[in-house]
C-alpha cells in the first residue's frame, strides 16, 4: 500500500464517540474527546490485546479500554491504571498523526510509523459551496488505475459520453501532488458544453476534482483500501511469514481469501514445503484449492506461450480472463474446496496470476 494521507471517514458521518474503521489492510479506531477533537489508534490495547472499538469509552481527553480500563489520552500514553499508582509509560497506543481537510477525517499512512507526514492536503472547499450529494462505489482495480483516470482522454468519450476525444491540455507533478487541465464537450438538453475540467492529487489517496460549465462543481474523492476478496494462483506456493500472516489476517477480518494451487509439480520439495502450510491456512478461514483436470490450463498457457514465441504481443492477464470467460468457467466449476484432512489431487497450473484488492472511492 502506498504512503500517504487516506480518509478514514466523512466528517457528518463519524457522530458516535468511538467508531471502528476498517483501514490499511486492518482496522482503527476513531474517537472524539471532550474538546471534540477526534483521534484515530490502533485498535489493540497494549495491556493484554482486547479491541479499543469493543465496548472502549471516552473519559474527557482519553480513551478507556473496556478490559482493565486503562485509560489513553489523544497521543497514545497511559494516563491511569486505576488499581496502579503508577501508569506504564510503556504501555502505548499508536495514534496516528491525523487531519481535516475536504469533509473528511484524514489519517497519515507509512509503513515505517516513524516517518512523519511529508506533505499536507490543502482545504479547498469554500464556504460558499452548496452541498450537492455523497455516494461510495467499490471498484475492482488497484489505486493506481484510478489515478491514471484523469490523463485517459478517451475514456471522457467512451465511458462519460463526452462529445469527442480531446487532448490532455496541461499536466504539472510537485512531489506528491499532481494537476492535469483539459477541455471536454459535455453533453446537456441544450446540445454539448464546452468546460474546462481540472484535476488534482493530494498523493494517493485524495483527489479534488473541478467542473468548470455554467457553474462550478467540485468533486472530492478519496481512495482507501477496501479489501473484500484476494484471489491467488501460483504454480509454486511456499509462502514466506509476512505473506503467510497477511493471508490469515486477512481471512480474519472476514476478507474471503482464496487459494488455487497445483495438485502436483515439478519440484516434490517446494511441493511439500507449500502443503505444510494447508492446516494452519484452513484453519484460519482461508479457502484454499487444488487444480484437477489440467487440460484447459495447459492448453491456455501453452496457447500464450505459443503465441509470444511468434512474436505476437499479448496481454496474458486479458487472455486468460477470456478462456476463464468462456471455456474455462465450465472448467473452473469443477474446483473442489479442501478440508484439512482430505487434500483433493486437481491438476497443475504453470503461470502465476494475482486478483487484486478492491478499492473503494468515497466521493
Amino acid at each position: 500500500m502506498p504512503f500517504g494521507w487516506f480518509s478514514v471517514g466523512r466528517l457528518d458521518e463519524l457522530t458516535e464517540p468511538v467508531t471502528t474503521v476498517d483501514a490499511f489492510g486492518s482496522q482503527v479506531v476513531v474517537w472524539r474527546d471532550e474538546d471534540d477533537t477526534l483521534h484515530v489508534f490502533d485498535p489493540v490495547c497494549p495491556h493484554m490485546g482486547a479491541h479499543l472499538g469493543v465496548g472502549g469509552e471516552v473519559v474527557g481527553q482519553c480513551l478507556r479500554c473496556p478490559f482493565h480500563h486503562w485509560e489513553f489520552d489523544g497521543d497514545g500514553a497511559n494516563t491511569l491504571i486505576p488499581y496502579a499508582e503508577k501508569v506504564n509509560r510503556k504501555a502505548r497506543v499508536y495514534a496516528y498523526p491525523t487531519a481535516i481537510a475536504n469533509g473528511h477525517l484524514l489519517a497519515w499512512y507509512h509503513p515505517d510509523r516513524s516517518v512523519a507526514p511529508t506533505f499536507a492536503v490543502p482545504d479547498q472547499l469554500g464556504a460558499d459551496m452548496v452541498f450537492g450529494g455523497k455516494f461510495d462505489r467499490v471498484v475492482r482495480a488497484q489505486w493506481q488505475e484510478i489515478a491514471e483516470n484523469s490523463v485517459d482522454m478517451p475514456h471522457f468519450h467512451y465511458v462519460h459520453g463526452t462529445g469527442q476525444i480531446n487532448p490532455v491540455g496541461k499536466m504539472t507533478m510537485d512531489g506528491p501532488f499532481r494537476r492535469v487541465e483539459s477541455q471536454q464537450a459535455f453533453n446537456s438538453s441544450k446540445g454539448p458544453i464546452t468546460g474546462d475540467l481540472f484535476s488534482n492529487s493530494f498523493g494517493p489517496g485524495i483527489g479534488l476534482i473541478e467542473f468548470h460549465l455554467f457553474a462550478t462543481v467540485t468533486l472530492i474523492s478519496a481512495i482507501t483500501n477496501a479489501e473484500q476478496q484476494v484471489y491467488i494462483t501460483a504454480a509454486y506456493f511456499v509462502p514466506d511469514p509476512q505473506l503467510l500472516k497477511a493471508l490469515l489476517d486477512a481471512a480474519g477480518r472476514g476478507v474471503d481469501v482464496r487459494l488455487i494451487l497445483p495438485s502436483h509439480s515439478d519440484s516434490s520439495v517446494v511441493f511439500h514445503a507449500g502443503r505444510s502450510h494447508y492446516t494452519r491456512l484452513l484453519e484460519g478461514g482461508v479457502r484454499l484449492y487444488e487444480r484437477r483436470g489440467a487440460q484447459g490450463w495447459t492448453s491456455c498457457f501453452l496457447q500464450l506461450q505459443l503465441r509470444q514465441a511468434q512474436g505476437e504481443k499479448i496481454d496474458a492477464n486479458k487472455a486468460i480472463a477470456e478462456y476463464f470467460s468462456g471455456e474455462g468457467r465450465e472448467d473452473l466449476n469443477r474446483i473442489m474446496t479442501l478440508s484439512p484432512t482430505n487434500y483433493l489431487a486437481i491438476g497443475t497450473a504453470v503461470l502465476s496470476v494475482a486478483v487484486p484488492s478492491m478499492v473503494m472511492m468515497k466521493s
